[in-house]
């Protein structure tokens, strides 16, 4: 377990110092970069076993952070990941809804050692199909995912900020949908999709990009 008190207190209103921090997690406690994959070469003795947990985890990595780019779902956080050994799949503990838009994540993010793990080719394959494959499949208009989920947003509005009326409910859920189907609207066109995704991937190793996240993320 992290002791990440005084990281949270080195933070400051502006953020200028998260890069710093980012860097002092890294160098403390995560020098090894090639620790899962070490970790997997351990528990597989064999190549057809460590390619397919690794195929499994890329899988899980590209599903999960499609909901999190397009849903706001963020799993990333301190414990609330769990990685099953036989197989490599993903399972995070619970999903926290960001309502903001403007506080959810327009990226993806893969840290050094899952960057190592997975590999060029993971990224090229598995990885990109997946959030590729989940971005199209979500924008089918026959799907109606925005009108579903429109159902979900005011009930777990309604639980999460009890002080709105009901109208202030419906209101809010309708304005999270519209936001989300305008999202989702990018990707009907398949061609336009394999480039935003295509950046996404590219962009997703950015020390920049990583800075921003929690300090309790695990790389």
């Amino acid at each position: 377990m992290l002791s990440i008190k005084k990281y949270y207190e080195l933070l400051d209103d502006n953020n200028d110092n998260l890069l710093n921090i980012y860097q002092v997690v890294q160098n403390e406690y995560f020098t090894n970069k090639q620790l899962l994959h070490q970790w997997t070469l351990n528990e597989y003795s064999n190549a057809t076993g460590y390619f397919s947990f690794r195929k499994i985890f890329a899988i899980s990595i590209g599903f999960y952070s499609t909901l999190n780019y397009i849903f706001g779902f963020n799993m990333y956080t301190n414990n609330q990941l769990n990685i099953q050994r036989s197989i490599g799949n993903i399972n995070p503990l619970y999903l926290k809804l960001q309502y903001d838009s403007n506080k959810q994540e327009e990226n993806i993010y893969l840290t050094p050692n899952i960057d190592t793990f997975i590999n060029c080719f993971g990224k090229m394959g598995p990885l990109t199909g997946t959030i590729l494959a989940t971005l199209t499949a979500l924008a089918q208009p026959k799907h109606q995912i925005a009108e579903y989920l429109k159902i979900f947003y005011k009930e777990d509005i309604h639980i999460k900020q009890p002080k709105l009326t009901q109208k202030e409910c419906v209101d809010l859920a309708e304005d999270i949908a519209h936001q989300l189907e305008t999202k989702l609207n990018q990707f009907t066109n398949f061609d336009v999709s394999k480039t935003i995704v295509s950046q996404l991937v590219q962009k997703s190793t950015d020390i920049n990009q990583l800075l921003r996240l929690n300090p309790l993320y695990y790389p």
